[in-house]
């Protein structure tokens, strides 16, 4: 009378349903290098109101070793009992798993019917354990995450917690795409708790994540971590930072932050940034926000690189704010390309009063300063520029030379990236495909480019910024044979709650080659204790590899600087 329901009722009381973990994507490099993976493993586990059950059926050789089926076989040895219940089972396992039988078998004796022996073990060492066949030992698939390059990229990676969903950067960002989905086995048991064999039944095919593949190269990463890390160490700073972009497509080779660790032991980490500082981070530019006051000027008409400017010791402006160069000029006269070499903030001054400030503020908007990029990862800063109309008498000139603003090293990037695409400023990335039944697709960016200045203002700027390379002081620590550098150096103060300062960020953005530029570079190191040649050599080492790996031909003729003095 009730058939199909009791049928039903029975089945479900006699089935076990299982999940079954999908294998989260892989994270690429732009050549296909696996940066992060997932490895099979299994969870060992008990029950143990079958294991109690447990009888051991084997063969004793006459020395009381036990021996193969095959063997006891030939030599006649009869089938017997070797041991019982959960004993017995801790006495077989130990040794796989490098343990006491004692302690094993604490573990398995209870009435409990589901505990944990071991986790994440090797699928050949669950092979071992499951050809001995014991009663209520039984293990489920998980998946792990590896990272092949150890710390390389790890504060773009990010890592995965314990369920495996991703908790900082790609790993974050991208976790929907990595995850996939999971499936459903269900399986009929016996009386006793066990899964009768070829009962298995597929109700929910797992789907794998998919992968990511990023447009960052491993190996130039690799590199300018270790560039970054020695020039960090040797400058005594705190920290710091590296980007380097493809001018042309927007597509980040290197964001590089110093002190990268595994991203295992950075999920473990008790205190520190388990983000990039490059992309979380924001400060005061100091003099590399002078490149946007001479294209403002520049773009307006109001000066050409060989306009002259007087740098007295001490500058006072028409509403009666008082401004000092870091070196003393000497009341010399200098062309605007000069202003510009020596970093004056006197000359700045008296550039930035060519044009409005409105003029000057849409120009860092337009240059990418003060919002997000963008940019696939997590936390990202917009840093913090006030519009023209609500800076103040003093603010209205230290906006002129990189103070009262704040940015990120990415946009420091974009900025110079900006000018040596001939105006343009592409949109920053860093995913550059997704896996898509089994290849990897092109994302497609909805964003636009962005035209800051036009063609004519960015190369003059470029050639501006040679001069800078120029320097005596300069030169020997960037100069790199076959390639001319185009480069701004700044420096701003650190100043604490108190009001009292603190210490320094040393800023570097450089283009390369100067004549035609192929890449964007910037760096930051935060409180250094040395000079200003520490980011020169940091670009450089970066720089050296880059233009083998790109296979950028080098350039034989001398760089075509403007005079900086009239």
């Amino acid at each position: 009378m009730q058939a199909d329901s009791l049928k039903t009722q029975a089945e479900a009381e006699r089935s076990r349903s299982q999940l079954v973990v999908p294998k989260r994507g892989d994270i690429l490099d732009r050549n296909g290098t696996v940066l992060a993976t997932s490895v099979e493993r299994y969870n060992l586990f008990v029950d143990q109101a079958i294991v109690k059950g447990y009888i051991h059926y084997g063969y004793l050789d006459r020395d009381g070793r036990e021996v193969a089926e095959k063997t006891a076989v030939k030599a006649g040895l009869p089938e017997q009992v070797l041991g019982t219940g959960a004993a017995q089972a801790a006495r077989r396992l130990a040794p796989l798993l490098e343990t006491s039988a004692a302690e094993l078998g604490g573990q398995m004796v209870g009435d409990q019917r589901f505990v944990y022996l071991r986790k994440k073990i090797t699928p050949q060492l669950w092979n071992k354990i499951k050809a001995m066949d014991i009663d209520g030992i039984g293990a489920e698939r998980v998946y792990v995450r590896e990272y092949p390059n150890d710390a390389t990229a790890a504060s773009v990676i990010g890592f995965v917690d314990n369920d495996m969903e991703g908790q900082s950067g790609i790993e974050a960002t991208q976790n929907k795409v990595l995850s996939g989905s999971a499936g459903e086995v269900r399986s009929e048991i016996s009386p006793t708790g066990q899964v009768i064999p070829g009962s298995q039944k597929i109700v929910k095919e797992a789907r794998d994540g998919n992968d990511v593949q990023l447009t960052l190269d491993a190996d130039l990463q690799s590199i300018a971590e270790d560039a970054l890390n020695d020039g960090v160490k040797r400058s005594g700073g705190e920290w710091g930072a590296v980007v380097v972009e493809n001018v042309s497509t927007g597509e980040l080779l290197v964001l590089a932050d110093s002190g990268n660790q595994n991203p295992d032991k950075m999920r473990n980490a008790s205190g520190g940034t388990s983000g990039s500082r490059a992309v979380q981070y924001s400060f005061e530019p100091g003099s590399v926000g002078k490149l946007v006051t001479f294209a403002t000027a520049l773009d307006k008409g109001t000066i050409t690189p060989l306009s002259t400017y007087r740098l007295p010791t001490r500058y006072t402006t028409g509403n009666g704010e008082s401004f000092k160069d870091f070196h003393d000029h000497g009341n010399a006269l200098m062309t605007a390309t000069g202003v510009l070499m020596v970093s004056s903030n006197i000359g700045t001054i008296q550039i930035g009063d060519t044009v409005k400030d409105q003029d000057r503020w849409l120009m860092m908007r337009k240059l990418g300063l003060g919002q997000v990029t963008g940019i696939e990862m997590p936390g990202e800063t917009a840093g913090q520029i006030f519009k023209a109309d609500q800076w103040d008498a003093r603010q209205r000139y230290t906006t002129m030379f990189g103070q009262g603003i704040s940015v990120s090293v990415l946009q420091l990037g974009s900025l110079a990236a900006a000018l040596g695409n001939s105006g343009v400023r592409m949109p920053l990335k860093l995913v550059g495909g997704i896996e898509n039944k089994g290849s990897i697709v092109t994302v497609k960016d909805k964003r636009s480019p962005v035209t800051a200045v036009d063609s004519d203002t960015a190369a003059t700027m470029v050639r501006m910024m040679q001069s800078v390379t120029a320097q005596e002081w300069f030169e020997p620590h960037i100069k790199l044979d076959g390639y001319h550098f185009a480069n701004k150096t700044g420096t701003a103060e650190i100043i604490a709650k108190n009001g009292q300062l603190v210490g320094t960020i040393s800023t570097l953005v450089g283009l390369v080659p100067a004549e035609d530029p192929v890449l964007s570079m910037a760096v930051v190191i935060y409180k250094p204790n040395t000079g200003d040649v520490v980011a020169p050599e940091i670009l450089r080492a970066i720089a050296k590899p880059a233009m083998s790996i790109l296979q950028v031909p080098p350039i034989t003729e001398p760089p075509q600087l403007y005079p900086n003095e009239p």
